[in-house]
């Protein structure tokens, strides 16, 4: 029987869609971000509903509650694009968003990309230390006004 402080990463499911979704919404809107679900946000409000070949979308289970939501796009034969990570604050720091990350990585790794790249908005402090410290490279700045500003990839050949 799974502890309470374990966390379980998994596929989501459609039963996962509402409160994944909250989750991230809230997520955003405490960083004064206004969801756009028909645009960047858009795989987020879909998340579980639909069996697309091209995403892969995972939650993390803290304590029977889904704490965390990370969507991984390999629809590119070499770069998989991580287009959403997001861990509750509440718990935060126990390495939520790593099994996140490591679950894409490998997912990816399997599918055969040679990396893995995001997009960040330089408010997302906590996500950008956990991208750094988890062999993330920064690559080049975004356009201003197209809302993330940074990009970093993983290079899944090492």
């Amino acid at each position: 029987m799974p502890g309470a402080l374990e966390i379980v990463v998994r596929r989501a499911v459609p039963a996962d869609n509402a409160v994944a979704a909250s989750l991230v919404f809230s997520i955003l809107r405490s960083y004064g971000i206004e969801p756009d679900v028909h645009g960047l946000d858009a795989d987020i409000a879909q998340l579980g509903l639909h069996d697309e070949p091209q995403k892969i979308t995972y939650v993390a289970e803290h304590a029977g509650r889904v704490a965390g939501v990370a969507t991984l796009d390999v629809s590119d034969a070499e770069v998989a694009f991580l287009s959403g990570l997001y861990v509750d604050p509440s718990v935060r720091r126990l390495g939520i968003g790593r099994k996140l990350l490591s679950a894409a990585a490998e997912a990816a790794r399997a599918l055969g990309r040679r990396a893995i790249r995001l997009e960040t908005r330089e408010r997302f402090a906590e996500a950008i230390r956990l991208y750094e410290s988890a062999g993330w490279v920064r690559g080049d700045d975004l356009p201003a006004g197209y809302g993330p500003e940074r990009t970093y990839m993983l290079d899944l050949t090492r």
